[in-house]
């Protein structure tokens, strides 16, 4: 048993002490151009990332695997290219996090090189605009053809500019879509050896970026009047200003008081087909809205006027349509053959007084004048009676029907 304990000691005791994470250096102050010697304290036998930054700007990024000592050391080379201020050391692996403070001092040295900005000029540039950075470096009023320079990015990133041997400094920036919106400051560093050493420069740009509207065009409908409850098709062209394609696409369009998804169905392209059942009667208004996954949007408006053709009716309310037409048609037919009737019952009480009047005029030659032959006196006034009677039943068949 006491031999058991012995063994289970010794394989505790052999096995490597881990190191909790530290970070330190040996001053808490510094100037550009100086050295910064690191002493880190690390898990052994595990990777650990040792990262530099000023504000959210990367002066270092490095990953490093920790010896079996469980310490190390890292040795840091700042220039005129840095910038000067608060600098934040981070030791960090998977069991944690260890902070170490730095103030980075100016160096008389590095004020002497005069950087001026050709390009661009300050103001609002919106994200994903190009900013074509032009700078030109003199030094005692001549061009210095031999520097180095860098400016760093919105997202906090180092750039070297392209040396143009003639004094000036160029490179071709596009705005990160993500990056964050309001002021910014775009600084432009210089260094350049010389035989007594190293002098530098700087000149800042203050700029403002914007949230990037995103283009949008119509493509269709390109007709402003449709049929309640007709399907429609809207197909948009959406992008950046500058023609890119938009990161993530979020596309409706809204009508009526309901969205409706655009599916994107070719480069740069989306559509929907929604019902214009889902808008009232009468001049409405569509609206095209776009967005990305970093906040960058835009909308645009359609006037449209909805109307109801007859074609409409019908589809829209096809039996109450037709009811109505039957009630009208029957209604219509009743009226009409009452009208006739009535214009038929006048015509015959006109006739019959015309016939009473042929009558009265026959008995008045024949009595009266006594030149008529009671021949055709007599045939003449039968065909009148017998038509009289004729006219009679006429009226009386009209004024049943009509109860």
């Amino acid at each position: 048993m006491k031999k058991t304990v012995l063994v289970m000691l010794s394989l505790v005791f052999s096995i490597p002490l881990a190191y909790a994470l530290a970070l330190d250096t040996p001053s808490g102050e510094y100037s550009k151009g100086d050295k910064i010697i690191f002493t880190i304290e690390c898990t052994q036998s595990r990777t650990n990332n040792l990262s530099v930054k000023s504000g959210n700007r990367v002066i270092l990024d490095s990953d490093f695997l920790c010896p079996a000592s469980g310490g190390y050391s890292y040795s840091l080379e700042t220039s005129f290219l840095d910038l000067a201020g608060k600098w934040v050391a981070e030791l960090s692996s998977t069991e944690g996090s260890a902070f170490k403070e730095i103030t980075m001092n100016e160096k008389r040295e590095a004020g002497f090189l005069l950087i001026r900005f050709m390009s661009p000029a300050e103001g609002s540039y919106f994200r994903g605009e190009k900013l074509s950075i032009n700078a030109e470096i003199r030094d005692a009023g001549e061009p210095v053809v031999d520097a180095n320079a860098v400016f760093w990015g919105a997202k906090g990133e180092k750039i070297f500019l392209e040396n143009k041997q003639n004094g000036t400094y160029f490179f071709e920036y596009g705005l990160p879509l993500d990056a964050k919106p309001g002021d910014f400051e775009l600084e432009v560093l210089a260094e350049k050896n010389t035989q007594t050493g190293h002098i530098g420069g700087k000149s800042t740009l203050k700029i403002r970026v914007q949230i990037s509207p995103i283009l949008i065009e119509i493509i269709e409908p390109k007709a402003s009047t449709f049929d309640f409850g007709e399907q429609v098709t809207f197909s948009i062209k959406a992008t950046y200003p500058n023609g890119k394609t938009l990161v993530a696409p979020d596309l409706k369009v809204s009508l009526g008081g309901r969205q409706f998804p655009l599916s994107k169905t070719a480069e740069n392209i989306f559509e929907a087909s929604p019902t214009f059942s889902t808008a009232g009667l009468g001049a409405t208004e569509a609206v095209v809205s776009a967005a990305d996954s970093f906040g960058n949007s835009s909308e645009k408006k359609l006037s449209l006027v909805i109307t109801c053709s007859p074609t409409c009716m019908v589809k829209q309310y096809g039996l109450l349509v037709l009811g109505v037409a039957v009630i009208i048609f029957v209604a219509g037919r009743a009226v009409l053959s009452r009208a006739r009737e009535q214009n038929e019952l006048t015509g015959l009480e006109k006739e019959k007084q015309k016939t009473l009047s042929l009558i009265k005029s026959l008995q008045s030659e024949y009595f009266g004048k006594g030149i008529m032959p009671a021949s055709s006196y007599k045939k003449n006034l039968a065909d009148y009676k017998e038509k009289i009677v004729e006219i009679g039943e006429r009226i009386k068949n009209l004024k049943e029907t009509k109860k």
